[in-house]
Formats: C-alpha cells, sequence, structure tokens
C-alpha cells in the first residue's frame, strides 16, 4: 500500500515534468500532461485481452521507480 511519502513522490515528478499544475491548492492536468495521456492512449478497437496485458505492464512500469 502507497504511504504518504511515496504519494509527495509521485507529485513531485508530475509537477516536475510539468504534467500537472498546481492550481488552488488542486492539481489539475496540464496541457502536456493531456497531450502525453492521449499518446499513450490504447485505442478502443484494440482487444480487450491485450489491453488488459498492456495495462498491467504499464502499471509495472510506472510502479518500478517507487
Amino acid at each position: 500500500m502507497l504511504e504518504e511519502d511515496d504519494y509527495d513522490r509521485i507529485y513531485s515528478i508530475l509537477e516536475g515534468e510539468c504534467l500537472v499544475e498546481n492550481i488552488g491548492g488542486k492539481l489539475k492536468i496540464s496541457e502536456k500532461g493531456r497531450e502525453e495521456l492521449k499518446a499513450k492512449a490504447i485505442p478502443p478497437d484494440v482487444p480487450s485481452v491485450i489491453r488488459r496485458f498492456w495495462f498491467t505492464r504499464r502499471i509495472g512500469y510506472n510502479a518500478e521507480g517507487l
């Protein structure tokens, strides 16, 4: 389970890469963040088995640095 320090580290990485911005004490996705999400999105016409496998691999890849 993630702890408070883990969340702080994730938020600082997202802010450092300009994927989110802090507006009024809340994190909002930036334009660069939207473009990144669109670039990494899996098209809906891909079979669900492949999408599930890909999603699991992306979680593993992104969680590796924690």
